[in-house]
């Protein structure tokens, strides 16, 4: 096959060998390659090198600031499908300039990859996926730093920069063809079409941002820094009381000041003091008072070694097999300490310096498909993590006459579990509108307070319906009879029973956690629905190769769940896609701008607010289209900040 490629620039080169046109002469089907190289990683900060399109006869290499952008706009308009590898990183750069694209203009590969090996530890990256699926090694990845130091506004390329950028656009079409091959063959071909018309949406939401206000952020970074310093006071007395006397610290804190009156750090000046952020000092303390110190299985050399540990979850677990040690009291409060310092950390001051940009706004970077679950994550910053309490959410907040709508799904992977059981008790719950938590708390609570006359509900014994409700939601994750009993704050024995008391209450719910768990374990493919028939590999198994009891136990933990979060993630994907389409048609200016697990977040602009309604409607449609039996119901509210 002959190949041509032109450098398609206002400027001549004379040291390019390539052939060299200007934007207009460049021809564009209704099926083209993109692809971009850049000075950076952020949309709106680093500069666009290289925009290439074309097909695998004639590729187009633009060199971007030598050519007219509005005129590339109209050309850029023109393709029908654009196909990409890793297109959630290349739009936002020609949204953030002006670009536009539509859902359905847009084939991306890695995204298509990555539903083809869901659950597996095969590498998604152009030059891994044109090996595996066609051969194909003659990819250099090594040029790509080079584009990192250029400069924007007069980039020095060579013949080689030109030959890295359109060798990866180069084999596009092929492997399209290869994928779609698979796809039809696996009848995935809607997963498909959602994964990739999800990039032109989370590319938008990129863009768009988050709003946030500084103050409030800070305000709280302050006082959780406030409640740390209490904290450190508290375990100081702790030990004092265990005879292991600390010295008054002498001042907690102070904030440096910059010129203009404004907090610019802040010091700890207790540092001859313990420091209770050391796992290495809080082992001390345990070898202090002769008490075993918790441990953890990790992977060391793939091999899984037992090694002493402070985490969280180890004191958590520590105290509940431990309730009467020594340590009770100064753990309570180090788990206490874990909580805020995390907060401190993590969403402080650091945050607003890594993230919020002078337009006021975060902009998380939204990963459609990476999850073994096929469930949406985030990171850059990680807006999925953020705390789900009121102070943090409230911080998000928009400015002027717009307003922020919020929206999730109501118990949706309970109603899910409910659908893929086939469960006739819950379906039934659902269906009469019963409260399913406090239905499943009384058979419990009537056996741990040994009353059979004893009754749950949201306005008798309301306090242990939460805990149920914890209880249930656990049961997606396969808790056991031991995490039952630390949530209702009774012994493992008396966790176990409960459980029993669960299976006999939902047989048919369990009864398909179980097979679950068997599938994973004994074939290694757990398909999730029989609607976008997406599956998750669990690749040991599948391969027949030789897992230990750990791996075992662990996979068929996953196994129970995967089918749950992934068609809860397919819900929001379908959801944000009909939103988002919604928005277009109906050439409103509101914006999606964040979605958390099954929760959706829309800035909604002042005259706009009465299609909040279709909003929360085509949440709950999208919802009901992988449920079998089961609605699906949607909450959702509007305020001046992210709130339930």
């Amino acid at each position: 096959m002959k190949r041509k490629t032109y450098l398609v620039s206002d400027r001549y080169l004379e040291h390019i060998s390539f052939s060299q046109i200007q934007l207009e002469q460049v021809e564009l089907g209704d099926l083209s390659t993109l692809d971009l190289e850049t000075t950076g990683l952020k949309f709106n900060h680093h500069s666009i090198i290289f925009v290439i399109v074309g097909t695998k006869e004639n590729q187009y290499v633009i060199d971007y600031n030598f050519v007219d952008v509005e005129k590339l706009k109209i050309l850029l308009s023109r393709p029908k499908i654009y196909l990409g590898h890793n297109l959630s990183f290349d739009l936002p750069f020609l949204i953030e300039r002006g670009f536009t694209f539509t859902t359905g203009q847009v084939y991306d590969s890695m995204e298509t990859e990555l539903t083809l090996v869901k659950g597996t530890m095969h590498s998604v990256s152009l030059q891994n996926t044109l090996k595996r699926r066609l051969g194909v090694d003659d990819l250099d990845k090594g040029i790509t730093m080079e584009f990192t130091r250029m400069s924007p506004t007069n980039p020095h390329f060579e013949d080689r920069h030109i030959e890295y950028a359109y060798k990866d656009v180069l084999h596009l079409e092929d492997l399209r063809e290869e994928q779609l091959r698979i796809i039809t063959k696996l009848k995935q071909n809607q997963v498909v079409r959602y994964n990739n018309e999800m990039v032109v949406v989370v590319s938008y939401m990129k863009v768009t941002g988050m709003p946030l206000n500084k103050d409030k952020w800070m305000d709280l970074y302050y006082a959780n820094l406030k409640r740390c310093d209490e904290l450190e006071i508290e375990l100081d007395g702790e030990l004092n009381k265990l005879g292991l006397i600390q010295k008054a610290r002498l001042k907690i804190r102070y904030i440096q000041t910059d010129l203009l009156g404004g907090g610019t750090d802040v010091v700890n000046v207790n540092k001859n003091h313990i420091n209770y952020a050391s796992p290495d000092q809080m082992k001390d303390i345990f070898s202090h008072f002769n008490q075993p110190i918790p441990k953890v299985n990790k992977k060391v050399n793939g091999k899984q070694v037992e090694k002493d540990t402070t985490g969280t979850k180890e004191l958590e677990d520590y105290l509940l097999s431990r309730p009467k040690s020594i340590l009770k009291g100064f753990l309570l409060v180090l788990i206490q300490y874990r909580v805020y310092s995390k907060r401190v950390s993590t969403y402080g001051k650091s945050f607003l310096e890594e993230h919020l940009t002078s337009k006021g706004r975060i902009h998380p970077d939204f990963k459609i498909n990476r999850t073994a679950t096929g469930r949406m994550s985030s990171n850059n910053p990680n807006a999925q993590n953020i705390p789900a309490l009121k102070e943090f959410r409230e911080c998000f907040e928009v400015v002027g006459t717009d307003s922020m709508f919020t929206c999730d799904l109501s118990s949706a992977e309970l109603r899910i579990l409910a659908s893929l059981a086939d469960d006739k008790v819950l379906k039934g719950l659902y269906e009469s509108g019963e409260d399913l938590h406090s239905y499943l708390a009384t058979p419990a609570f009537r056996y741990l307070k040994d009353d059979p006359t004893f009754v749950v509900s949201k306005k008798q014994n309301s306090e242990l319906r939460t805990l149920m409700k914890t209880v249930n939601f656990g049961i997606v994750y396969g808790a056991s009879g031991s995490k039952i009993g630390k949530v209702l704050n009774v012994s493992k024995q008396k966790g176990e029973r409960v459980l029993e008391i669960m299976k006999l209450t939902i047989p048919a719910t369990f009864k398909f956690l179980e097979k679950q768990e068997w599938t994973g374990q004994n074939i290694g493919i757990v398909k999730f629905d029989n609607v976008w028939n997406q599956v998750r590999y669990f690749e040991q198994v599948a391969k027949g190769e030789e897992v230990t009891k750990e791996a075992l136990s662990a996979i068929g933990r996953e196994a129970k769940n995967c089918a749950i979060q992934g068609v809860n993630g397919q819900m929001i994907k379908l959801a944000l896609v009909n939103i988002f389409n919604y928005i277009r048609e109906h050439n409103l200016k509101s914006r999606i701008i964040s979605a958390v697990h099954d929760e959706v977040i829309i800035e909604v602009v002042e005259g706009e607010e009465s299609h909040c309604d279709n909003y929360k409607l085509m949440m709950e449609v999208a919802g009901d289209f992988f449920l079998d039996g089961v609605k699906m119901e949607a909450e959702g509210g509007l305020n001046k900040c992210w709130s339930k």
